[in-house]
């Protein structure tokens, strides 16, 4: 009877452990402006510059949340943030909560699919940019080396640290650190520049000045998806060789396409 019950605990607590919670359960504080539309797979943006309360897109109890209202206290410093909901691909209907998560993870550590990122370009309307036409991971910061993508095979997940080469239309070729981190149902990637980021050889952004946070947060019916940018040590609009530049603009298009890129490796 002893052994019984014990192993009656022990499937609960399995169960309990891999149970998600409906998506609706996240959205009591959510702005309710933006509801229909986040859960339309619509995507929702608020910019600090705007005085839009940029954490309210982040997911209450959540590690994108405690950094996004961190970030947006920061003095010298703006952020914005945009946030969709991404339903799980009719294909995942047989996957257990295991093999969900391998699959996000996965793709998340997945560089080398960053290229050849587009958008659509707002200066230029309807014309079709590469974003990203080189990108791939690299054994360190300090060197350029490519190496495999990282890639997990089972669910043994703990904090980890990589570093990747982008090459961009705006910025040109960089070096950026990813840190990973994973609390439940959370999957919590942040990005920053290891190299300055410069536009017509005149430095934008020092090390660590762009600062991105890509967050999936798993639920029952799909996975919702945050992302958001913060700028350190530069204002939104500024002069380049007589030229305005808008610094918001390009960090928006990152964080976007980053959020399309996602939701397009998923769907695959």
């Amino acid at each position: 009877m002893k052994k019984l019950l014990t192993l009656l605990l022990l499937t609960l607590c399995t169960v309990s452990l891999f149970a998600t919670e409906s998506i609706q359960t996240y959205l009591k504080n959510f702005p309710k402006d933006k509801i229909d539309a986040f859960m339309k797979g619509e995507t929702v943006t608020c910019y600090s510059v705007n005085d839009q309360d940029v954490p309210s897109l982040a997911i209450e109890g959540t590690k994108a949340r405690e950094k996004a209202e961190k970030d947006f206290t920061k003095k010298d410093s703006f952020t914005l943030s945009l946030a969709t909901f991404v339903p799980y691909p009719e294909s995942w209907k047989d996957k257990t909560y295991e093999q969900k998560k391998l699959e996000i993870v996965n793709t998340l550590f997945s560089v080398r699919t960053i290229k050849g990122l587009s958008y659509l370009s707002s200066s230029q309307t309807g014309k079709v940019k590469t974003l990203f036409s080189d990108a791939y991971t690299i054994s360190g910061p300090k060197n350029s080396k490519k190496i495999d993508d990282f890639k997990f095979t089972k669910l043994d997940l703990t904090e980890k640290d990589i570093s990747v080469y982008l090459k961009d239309n705006i910025f040109g070729s960089n070096k950026y650190n990813i840190k990973y981190q994973f609390a439940g149902d959370e999957i919590f990637m942040n990005i920053t520049n290891y190299t300055p980021l410069s536009v017509f050889f005149v430095t934008i952004l020092k090390q660590n000045g762009l600062d991105m946070t890509v967050d999936a947060l798993m639920t029952d019916e799909g996975l919702a998806l945050f992302a958001m940018a913060t700028v350190t040590g530069q204002q939104p609009k500024i002069k380049v060789l007589g030229k305005t530049i808008e610094v918001s603009s390009p960090v928006m298009t990152r964080i976007n396409c980053l959020k399309e890129w996602f939701k397009e490796q998923i769907n695959k």
